[in-house]
C-alpha cells in the first residue's frame, strides 16, 4: 500500500509542479501560490509516509559512511552516494539519472528545489541560464552539506496513506 500511495502521490506532485509553472508564467500568482502550498503538503506527508519503506535517505547515508575506514574516507562516501542520488555525473549532465522515491530525498532535495524554481519564476523575468547556474550551486551544496538525516517511520502507516488518498480524491 505505501509503494501503490508513493505512486500516486508522485504523479499528483508533477501535475501540481506543472500546475504551479503554468500559473506563474502566465501571471496567476493566486493558482501558483495554491499549486505550491498543496505540492509542500503532499511533499511533507509523502516524505513522512516513506520511513516506512526499507530504503531511505539516511540508511543510504548511513551505509556509504560505514563502508569507510577512516572519517575522511566515510565523508567521501557519503558524498559519492548522495551525488548518486541527485547529481550523479558533475554539473548538471545527469541530474536526476539515479532519483530515489525515499525519505529524506523528497523533503530535503525535490521539494526545496522545487521551491527555487517557483520563486524564480514567481518574481518574473526568469532567466534559465542564470537559474541553472543558481540551482546547479545549490545541488552541489546539497550533496556536501554533510547533513544527518534519520528514519522516522509514521506510527500507524496505513492511516497516513489513506489521508494523502483521501487527499488525491479530494482534487479530482
Amino acid at each position: 500500500m505505501i509503494d501503490a500511495t508513493r505512486h500516486l502521490v508522485s504523479g499528483d506532485l508533477d501535475r501540481l509542479v506543472q500546475v504551479a509553472i503554468k500559473a506563474y508564467q502566465t501571471g496567476d500568482f493566486q493558482a501558483g501560490d495554491k499549486a505550491v502550498a498543496d505540492l509542500s503538503d503532499l511533499t511533507t506527508r509523502l516524505d513522512a509516509l516513506l520511513g516506512y519503506q526499507q530504503e531511505t535517505l539516511s540508511s543510504w547515508i548511513d551505509d556509504a559512511r560505514a563502508y569507510g575506514d577512516t572519517p575522511a574516507e566515510s565523508a567521501y562516501y557519503v558524498e559519492n552516494a548522495k551525488a548518486q542520488v541527485s547529481v550523479w555525473g558533475g554539473k548538471g549532465n545527469l541530474n536526476d539519472y539515479a532519483s530515489k522515491a525515499w525519505q529524506g530525498m523528497y523533503k530535503s532535495f525535490y521539494l526545496p528545489r522545487w521551491l527555487k524554481l517557483f520563486s524564480a519564476l514567481r518574481a518574473g523575468g526568469f532567466d534559465q541560464a542564470a537559474f541553472t547556474v543558481s540551482i546547479t550551486t545549490w545541488e552541489h551544496d546539497w550533496v556536501n552539506d554533510g547533513q544527518v538525516y534519520t528514519r522516522s517511520k509514521p506510527s500507524d502507516p496505513i492511516a497516513a496513506a489513506r489521508v494523502l488518498l483521501a487527499r488525491l480524491e479530494g482534487e479530482a
